[in-house]
């Protein structure tokens, strides 16, 4: 019977490990379980978005929201009706999150940026579906590619391209988002994030104060990626502690944007 009850716990101790094992094989190298993001199907979305196709959300067919006086009204009013939202192409949603929607600007109200994407978040239906699509962050990126182009000191670098570009990185600061890319897919938005940064210091017009949101993703995939030394020097550093939650320093930005060029040249070495 003692002999008996040693296989059995070791038998136990081998099904647990297999369990555990096709657990991390039904995981993709995104790092989440296949279920957990959302894969369209039997939409011709690569082919639509190769031909220019708009179909994002129009949310100025019915004006009739405008005229009420109540905020939450008005939300409410805005969210997607759910056979459109569950059919719309990825890229189409990222048009209809950053460009298209009338309270966007509510992301930038709050004296934390993590509070104005939070409240974006729970507000808008379209945002939840986006971080919950498998090609979102990579979409979003693809959005940022195309605005950061016009940060170019040979072009019309307006307001509107500004906070294109200001939207969509704090969109790429969150876990919730880049935290579906590949070790490499991440990697790649941190080079990308560094080269557009550099792209805005460049610009005499607005240099150091377009940079903070750049920054902010670095940050966080630093620390998502727990690189050891930056999360050291935030972990003794509470200004840029708090930076890492809010994007917002609690006093000296300058001494925030040092730093993260510093852990965030040696970050990329340590890759290479």
């Amino acid at each position: 019977m003692f002999q008996n009850s040693v296989f059995l716990t070791t038998y136990q101790k081998i099904l647990v490990l297999l369990v555990i094992t096709a657990t991390f094989v039904n995981c993709d190298i995104n790092g989440g379980s296949e279920h957990d993001c959302i894969e369209l199907s039997g939409n011709d979305c690569d082919i639509l978005k190769a031909e220019g196709v708009d179909e994002s959300f129009n949310f100025f067919k019915d004006t009739l929201w405008l005229n009420s006086d109540i905020y939450e009204e008005k939300l409410q009013a805005c969210q997607i009706p759910s056979d459109i939202l569950s059919e719309m192409c990825t890229y189409n949603l990222v048009t209809t999150c950053l460009v298209n929607y009338p309270f966007l600007l509510d992301l930038t109200v709050f004296n934390s940026q993590q509070d104005g994407f939070n409240r974006y978040k729970d507000a808008f239906n379209g945002i939840q579906e986006l971080i919950r699509r498998c090609d979102g962050c990579l979409e979003i990126i693809e959005h940022y590619k195309k605005n950061s182009i016009l940060i170019h000191p040979d072009s019309a670098f307006t307001t509107q391209s500004w906070l294109g570009v200001y939207h969509t990185e704090i969109f790429l600061a969150q876990p919730d988002i880049f935290s579906s890319l590949s070790n490499n897919e991440r990697f790649d938005l941190f080079q990308l994030t560094m080269n557009v940064k550099l792209l805005k210091l460049n610009d005499d017009r607005h240099g150091l104060a377009l940079a903070d949101a750049s920054n902010w993703i670095l940050s966080r995939i630093m620390v998502f990626e727990n690189y050891r030394p930056f999360i050291n020097e935030m972990d003794t550093n509470s200004n840029l502690k708090h930076f890492n939650e809010t994007m917002y320093p609690l006093n000296n930005y300058n001494q925030v944007d040092s730093l993260i060029n510093l852990h965030g040249s040696n970050f990329i070495k340590s890759k290479k």
